[in-house]
């Protein structure tokens, strides 16, 4: 059975909704949710199962979605699939992802993105742990436009198709995935202007579409020689997809780092920011360059190193500033009951403490946690509101009105979960990096 054979079989697509069924309003272009495929799912199953079978499944052009970035007028472009061709990418990836990881060593030390028990908290705890054992140089790399510069063909004709050898089945599917055209590029040329939408959504996609069900898994594999090439030259590196940072103990070490990081960079066709030379102004925001990590301020993976101590960026704040105004788009407001609106704000007030919890709430960010907590309260407002309520007493402070719906400030709801993970034997290793001497 070869393995398009073996992914078409309705059990396996079945293991494939349920690793992404989560989000039920998520969406393609088709406007199909996870929710409504879900209502149907057995005859949705079969009948992409019978077209995998037949070799007729093709793909659908995805829904493009250019998200703001924090800071910048720039947009980041999301390509969003079909809930259909999800099932079918991630059941690609359950057939391929072992045998893949395996060869290209994608669980290497170095590498924290898209890994199972392994993720930003532990991004962060080694870069944490490593500036305490005496690490004094930080080299912060940025890649320029990482998911759109991929090398396509040299990923799939020199990575990925050999690997996968004489089985030839999927290679297709792989190569469509990557190419799928943006389907509403008319709306997003209204909403962007022609020239920004057909920048970030190029008629001939190239890279890895940022969003793709494959992408996590291929953008690794693509930058394991610049992993193991760091490793295998004794360097500390923690890359969490295209971003990444070197430790070391010396200036020159970090300039030795940068060297071999910019000749491998360049032999996989991508370009290395320029290293920005120390206490040099610029009018531009520095992507590479070096930081003394016991005396300067710097961020990565959206947490502030700063003289000792995490906390969540200035950007990471922007950010949930964006993701609370969303909630009050005129969309948003008509589509959803009081309860779901409700709802949405808890997950952006858990998500946050589940996040950041390790990070301090002292006066270093006390008024940044103000701002966010004033849209929070705002935001809430305007969701009562919206569906003709008011609060039983203007008297009420906002802390009050919060809890009298269930909900908490930001840095309260971090705190409690803080708290529960101070407590919780299965959290003792976490914590540990974090809390040194932390014992339950």
């Amino acid at each position: 059975m070869n393995r398009i054979q073996t992914i078409s079989q309705t059990t396996h697509l079945k293991k494939a909704w349920e690793a992404l069924k989560r989000n039920k309003y998520s969406y393609g272009i088709d406007d199909i949710t996870i929710a409504d495929f879900g209502s149907n799912l057995d005859a949705n199953l079969i009948e992409i199962s019978k077209k995998l079978r037949a070799s007729t499944y093709q793909f659908s052009p995805v829904r493009g979605v250019a998200l703001p970035k924090p800071g910048s007028s720039k947009k980041r472009p999301i390509r969003v699939a079909t809930i259909s061709d999800r099932v079918v990418q991630k059941a690609i990836e359950h057939s391929i992802a072992d045998e893949l990881m395996t060869a290209f060593d994608v669980k290497n030390k170095a590498s924290y993105a898209y890994i199972k028990e392994r993720g930003l908290l532990k991004a962060v705890g080694h870069i944490n742990s490593l500036i305490k054992d005496g690490y004094e140089i930080c080299l912060k790399g940025d890649i320029q436009n990482y998911f759109g510069e991929v090398n396509t063909r040299k990923l799939l004709d020199e990575m990925i198709f050999p690997v996968l050898g004489d089985d030839t089945s999927l290679n297709g599917l792989i190569e469509e995935s990557l190419i799928q055209e943006v389907g509403n590029i008319q709306g997003l040329r209204k909403m962007l202007g022609s020239k920004q939408a057909e920048h970030i959504f190029p008629k001939v996609p190239m890279g890895i579409p940022q969003g793709g069900i494959l992408s996590p898994l291929f953008s690794n594999i693509y930058l394991r020689d610049l992993d193991l090439t760091l490793i295998e030259n004794g360097f500390e590196l923690v890359r969490y997809a295209d971003d990444f940072v070197v430790l070391t103990k010396t200036l020159d070490e970090a300039l030795e780092a940068y060297e071999i990081a910019l000749a491998v960079t360049k032999k996989l066709d991508l370009k290395l920011h320029p290293l920005s030379e120390r206490n040099v102004i610029t009018t531009k925001k520095a992507k590479t360059k070096t930081y003394l990590t016991l005396t300067d301020d710097f961020e990565f993976l959206g947490i502030a190193f700063t003289k000792g101590n995490l906390y969540p960026s200035a950007d990471t704040f922007k950010k949930m500033k964006v993701r609370l105004k969303v909630l009050t788009r005129k969309t948003a407001l008509e589509a959803n009951s009081l309860g779901q609106k409700l709802s949405n704000v808890e997950q952006l007030t858990n998500s946050w403490a589940r996040t950041y919890w390790f990070t301090s709430v002292d006066n270093h960010i006390k008024d940044r946690y103000i701002s966010l907590n004033a849209l929070l309260i705002k935001t809430v407002n305007l969701l009562v509101l919206s569906n003709g309520l008011i609060f039983k007493s203007d008297k009420l402070s906002d802390q009050k009105k919060l809890k009298r719906i269930g909900l908490s400030q930001f840095q309260h709801r971090l705190q409690s979960v803080k708290a529960k993970y101070l407590i919780d034997k299965s959290k003792v290793e976490l914590v540990s990096i974090f809390i040194p001497g932390h014992k339950l």
